[in-house]
């Protein structure tokens, strides 16, 4: 019995996790056999060549950026949340 409620309330959990993602931030998946899905945030299409720029620089650089005003700080705010949210997706998708 106690099992159950512990999987039904995972199972809600994880309902309400995914129904916060911004739906424009909801990507198909790769495959649940693929190994090595370290380029999925370039092949998702989600990030911009921008975001995609901020997200894999390095902290020099990021904050010679920001501090120049090259970047703003929602910009990267925004870069950063993407990428967390293809992370997140990636990760619950591959687990299930």
């Amino acid at each position: 019995m106690a099992e159950q409620a512990w999987s039904a309330l995972c199972l809600d959990k994880k309902k309400r996790q995914q129904a916060l993602i911004p739906k424009d931030w909801i990507v198909p998946l790769p495959s649940a056999d693929k190994q090595n899905v370290i380029g999925f945030p370039k092949e998702s299409g989600l990030l911009t060549s921008h975001e995609l720029g901020i997200t894999e620089s390095n902290v020099e650089t990021l904050l010679h950026k920001l501090a120049a005003g090259e970047w703003s700080s929602v910009d990267v705010t925004r870069a950063f949340c993407k990428r967390a949210i293809l992370a997140q997706q990636v990760v619950r998708h591959n687990r299930n």
